[in-house]
């Protein structure tokens, strides 16, 4: 489902765990953003400096 306040954003996903980047990079996409994923910090610092993303923190805990 499109969501219009994601739609035609740019969204860095950096999550260590694979399988739920992926999970979230669809989920955001299918919300109409366009989503890059990564699981090292160090790479997403080199992704916002030469995208020219904008760096925006937030964590988010999901327990289960």
């Amino acid at each position: 489902m499109k969501h219009p306040g994601l739609r035609g954003r740019s969204i860095l996903v950096v999550e260590d765990q694979l399988l739920i980047a992926m999970h979230m990079v669809t989920a955001l996409e299918e919300a109409g953003a366009h989503a890059t994923m990564t699981t090292t910090v160090r790479h997403a610092l080199i992704l916002v400096e030469h995208d020219g993303l904008s760096l925006k923190e937030a964590q988010i805990v999901i327990e289960g």
